[in-house]
């Protein structure tokens, strides 16, 4: 009967083994398995590095979980056919620059390094046909509807003497695509903000223009959105 109290004693003295359940095992086991993301920066607009993130995030099947715009980017979460968790938030750090973090659970590093790769396809594909057309482009945040937005792009259009060659419309984004009188392309290009639809981001590109041509454009745009004289 020493013996066993003895026994009893000694293995109540010996501390848990790691992985072994208790009280706080599980929190450290979630802190061991804490996933380090893949962070990488792309000089291009965070709207760009946004657009591209969704598509290479949802390429091959993944369902998107959560799905969240914001004025300076913004975090989508999808469940792959595999069962791996994806997570990617943007996050602006400059007018012409973003970063894009891409996390995967499990713990899958070729796997983010993946997503990032096809981040970084999509993009430079983008900046090759923006520097081969000589494109111009600058977003800003609106506080008005989608729907108030894309209005004042198409009387914008009007007013200009745009033809307007194309319209997109989607819940949560859409696009107006004009040309003027030379046949250079112009293109506003819409993003909802949040749930509420108060907030709009609008991204203005115009080819062979300059930031002054840029900027006549945004002020027309804003005189119908706001309704100044």
């Amino acid at each position: 009967m020493r013996l066993l109290r003895v026994g009893a004693i000694l293995l109540a003295a010996i501390p848990a083994a790691p992985g072994c359940s208790g009280t706080s095992g599980g929190e450290d086991g979630e802190a061991a398995a804490a996933v380090r993301p893949d962070e990488r920066r792309y000089e291009l607009p965070a709207a760009q590095v946004w657009a591209a993130t969704q598509s290479a995030v949802e390429e091959d099947g993944g369902a998107v979980e959560l799905r969240r715009p914001a004025s300076d980017g913004g975090e989508i979460v999808a469940r792959r056919p595999e069962g791996a968790r994806v997570q990617a938030i943007v996050t602006a750090v400059g007018p012409t620059a973003a970063r894009a973090s891409v996390a995967v659970t499990p713990p899958n590093t070729a796997l983010a390094a993946m997503i990032q790769g096809r981040i970084g396809e999509r993009l430079s594909l983008e900046k090759a046909q923006a520097e081969l057309f000589g494109e111009t482009s600058v977003e800003t945040v609106y506080p008005r509807s989608l729907e108030a937005s894309v209005a004042a792009a198409e009387q914008s259009c009007r007013s200009l003497d745009l033809e307007i060659v194309r319209r997109i419309t989607q819940e949560s984004h859409a696009r107006v695509e004009g040309r003027d009188r030379s046949s250079r392309a112009i293109r506003f290009s819409f993003r909802r903000i949040g749930d509420g639809n108060s907030e709009t981001a609008v991204m203005f590109t115009a080819e062979s223009a300059g930031e002054d041509a840029i900027e006549h454009l945004r002020r027309e745009f804003e005189r119908h959105l706001f309704g100044r004289d």
